[in-house]
């Protein structure tokens, strides 16, 4: 018995310094994917978002590249489609003009064959009731010049049938403002998709469809932002004729596979824990440590593509989930039905920085994009998304006024950009505003 009461504590420490060793070794696999995570973020934020979607900044060559580079490894071929999804996010936020170009074109066919058109429709936003006649016409009049300034010379108008089609077109008993049930697409795009796809905000919660009777659209854009984004790409990839003129090319038939860079996102971590595991080992490498390597770092970056991921699903379900403080967060994140309600303007940006710690959390580990959503899109120039300056800018919105100090300092690797000549291309588009408006005055009227 006093034997191996003796042998116990051996036993008990050789077992407690192996736990300590695997703690360790998990936290820096953590801390390593929370800085790959960190660095990929800030490539996207500066590469895809400031500098190709809003040209606010410009990057050096070198940083372009790193960028470019960083985004293919989570498998974004062709950096500049993120861009051109992002301008139609910022053009339609948080609203569809499909339905209105859709029922603009019945009435006008229902006109000319005489079928009585009536004088309000419904089912066309979440936050509007019913539209007059002239409403649906002068937003679906914008949606249908925005699909013939993108189709060029392949623009046709709309083809209807039979008279009960019209009838149904302009009679909708259901919402025809939820993104339809997406499946890969088969074939060509008809002129119906490439303009549903045009005219609607490719990731907003407030065109979720109900799931089993209940609705939360901000939940539902943190489970399938990447879907809802990869939807609207795969359209720029079949069509690269439809990115804006400053996103094309030239070279969109030579676009290069991602499967290079994605592999190399697993196996560059890998090397790194070879490495380590070379210097701090004792001896030649063995094949145990091949193995250890390549699952380390196969964990190191699958952890920074989650945390990304995760990350850009933040912005776009938070983002724009209207007036928000830290109780309303914590019930979209976990209610099965969640109301998201709207800004007294009728909009649904969100600057979650003024909602509570949990909101400045998720600002800070977004890099500031989730953190003010609401101002980014009033003014898509401004490199830090605040209205604040000096030191509250800095504590609202670090990782832009970091940018903002370097792009105006001599720093050689970051420079203001050069923004839009004439009238910017990431601004709510004239139909969206019209749609903003109507909810505004419904708003007001339900408050009285």
């Amino acid at each position: 018995m006093s034997a191996m009461t003796e042998r116990n504590p051996i036993r008990h420490n050789g077992e407690a310094s192996k736990k300590t060793q695997y703690l360790q070794n998990a936290a820096l696999i953590f801390i390593a994917g929370a800085v790959g995570a960190g660095a990929g973020v800030a490539g996207i934020t500066w590469r895809s978002h400031r500098e190709l979607t809003h040209r606010s900044i410009e990057l050096s060559p070198l940083l372009q590249k790193l960028a470019d580079l960083e985004q293919r490894s989570l498998g974004i071929s062709e950096p500049t489609l993120w861009a051109a999804v992002h301008r139609i996010h910022h053009q339609m936020t948080d609203a569809s003009l499909f339905p209105f170009y859709k029922i603009n074109h019945a009435i006008q066919e229902a006109t000319m064959r005489g079928i009585p058109v009536p004088e309000t429709f419904e089912h066309l936003d979440p936050y509007v009731t019913s539209f007059t006649r002239q409403q649906v016409e002068a937003i679906g009049s914008h949606g249908d010049a925005v699909v013939r300034e993108r189709l060029g010379d392949t623009y046709e108008k709309p083809i209807f049938g039979s008279d009960a089609e019209i009838q149904t077109i302009l009679h909708p008993t259901e919402p025809k403002y939820f993104y339809p049930d997406y499946k890969k697409q088969e074939g060509k795009y008809s002129q119906d998709d490439l303009a549903r796809i045009l005219l609607t905000d490719p990731h907003s919660p407030a065109l979720i469809p109900p799931r089993n009777g209940k609705k939360n659209g901000v939940r539902g854009v943190a489970k399938s932002n990447v879907f809802l984004y990869s939807s609207t790409a795969a359209m720029f990839r079949e069509r690269p004729d439809l990115k804006p003129t400053d996103l094309q090319t030239g070279k969109e038939d030579q676009q290069k596979s991602s499967a290079r860079a994605v592999a190399g996102g697993f196996i560059l971590p890998s090397l790194g824990v070879l490495a380590y595991r070379k210097l701090t080992g004792r001896g030649g490498l063995k094949p145990k440590d091949f193995v250890i390597a390549a699952v380390a770092g196969s964990a190191i970056n699958g952890l920074k593509m989650g945390l990304e991921i995760a990350g850009g699903n933040i912005v776009n379900s938070f983002g724009h989930a209207g007036k928000l403080d830290t109780r309303e967060m914590l019930k979209a994140a976990t209610k099965r039905e969640y109301h998201v309600v709207l800004n007294p303007d009728g909009t649904l940006t969100t600057d979650t920085v003024y909602s509570g710690a949990l909101g400045k959390i998720f600002g800070w580990s977004t890099l500031d994009e989730v953190g003010g959503q609401a101002y980014h899109h009033a003014h898509p120039d401004a490199i830090a998304y605040t209205a604040k300056t000096g030191l509250p800018a800095w504590f609202d919105a670090p990782w832009g006024s970091l940018t903002s100090y370097l792009a105006e300092s001599k720093f050689p690797f970051v420079k203001p950009g050069k923004g839009f000549e004439g009238q910017r291309p990431d601004i709510p588009h004239e139909g969206v505003l019209l749609i903003q408006n109507a909810r505004a005055e419904e708003f007001a009227v339900a408050r009285r």
